[in-house]
């Protein structure tokens, strides 16, 4: 199970197992993975979260101006980019990753 946390510094925090290797942690890989610490999800330059969703598959994090970043496993065109793509390698993350609806 999955889960995550806006930590005091206003970053993504995540922890525990994802089971389904969708690379929802945000730190970047896929595969099953067990994180017993909390791990900063890469949100890019800046990016200060208020809130963060988790899902069975995917997480979003929404800042302050009403911006949200989701990662990892995008199967139904749920990160409103035009495609199935997920979001999940390293070279996808961080300044790399798309608010959503941007394409």
């Amino acid at each position: 199970i999955l889960h995550c946390a806006v930590g005091l510094d206003n970053k993504v925090y995540c922890w525990g197992l994802d089971a389904l290797g969708s690379g929802s942690f945000g730190t970047g890989g896929t595969g099953i993975r067990w994180f017993a610490e909390r791990q900063p999800a890469l949100l890019g330059t800046g990016f200060e979260a208020q809130k963060v969703f988790v899902g069975p598959e995917n997480a979003c994090a929404l800042n302050s101006l009403g911006n949200a970043k989701c990662w990892g496993n995008n199967t139904a065109g749920q990160f409103g980019h035009g495609d199935l793509e997920p979001r999940n390698e390293v070279t996808e993350l961080g300044d790399a990753l798309e608010f959503i609806g941007q394409k």
